[in-house]
């Protein structure tokens, strides 16, 4: 609508000129010998290109019109796709602990993982195990299962590798955002899925990635008991695959 405003306003200047230009020309009354193949190679032009002008700016308006119907006609589609993802959201369940486990889901796992990271702290072994580590010595895994903070560590670790069913579901709302990038929804409400979605879905684990590098040494990091390319080693989560989705969302906008 602003870019038929400013042409109206490009015509009404144009019109204007010619106004103070015929009336300059016309000053002088030997101009005023009317002609009539003068005046229709003076007006047939000027009309000529006014009808262009408007004709291009009614096409303009009647393009825009249809993209924003046709948006509205596929806004429900994908309320309904995202109302889904929301419910699978709900059922995807993670869970921590053997003997009286906790269930998480896919929207408030990212909690878990911070208090788990918290409870690592808490733990006098974990402490005295990250000690052993800095000063270089090394242990087995068998070593770390027999530790306090070992039903702890192992639900963390279903992160460090994308192989576990909350990256499963992410990447589903990955493909989900791809789609409506890709889709006929005009810029506006592909503006407002997409905030939606990051809002509900991935608002608190890009704040924990975000955190986490910025201030690392202020996490814990932990054992990777899983590693078969060589020795246990601590890593922070933000350096495993947990942030594998973080850079999926960043590329796909």
């Amino acid at each position: 609508m602003k870019k038929i405003i400013l042409g109206l306003l490009i015509i009404i200047a144009i019109l204007i000129s010619i106004d103070i230009f015929t009336g300059i020309f016309y000053w002088n009354r030997l101009n005023l010998d009317f002609s009539s193949d003068s005046f229709n190679d003076i007006v047939t032009p000027i009309i000529s290109f006014f009808a262009f002008v408007t004709y291009a700016i009614t096409l303009i308006y009647l393009i825009k019109q249809n993209k924003i119907i046709l948006s509205q006609n596929l806004k429900p589609h994908y309320e309904k796709e995202y109302n889904l993802l929301v419910k699978k959201a709900k059922k995807t369940i993670i869970e921590k602990g053997i003997i009286k486990p906790k269930k998480y889901n896919a929207l408030n796992i990212v909690n878990a993982i911070y208090w788990s990271l918290y409870e690592l702290t808490d733990s006098s072994n974990y402490n005295e195990d990250l000690e052993y580590f800095k000063e270089g010595k090394r242990f087995d895994r068998d070593y770390y299962k027999k530790r306090d903070y070992y039903e702890n560590l192992l639900f963390l670790l279903n992160f460090t590798i994308d192989l576990n069913i909350i990256s499963f579901f992410q990447e589903n709302v990955i493909t989900f955002k791809n789609e409506i990038k890709n889709s006929k929804l005009i810029q506006e409400d592909k503006s407002l899925f997409n905030n939606k979605i990051d809002r509900v879905f991935f608002s608190s684990y890009i704040s924990l990635i975000e955190d986490m590098d910025k201030r690392e040494d202020f996490f814990p990091s932990i054992p990777m008991i899983y590693n078969f390319d060589g020795e246990i080693i601590f890593r922070t989560i933000n350096r495993t695959d947990f942030r594998k989705i973080y850079e999926k969302i960043n590329t796909s906008g």
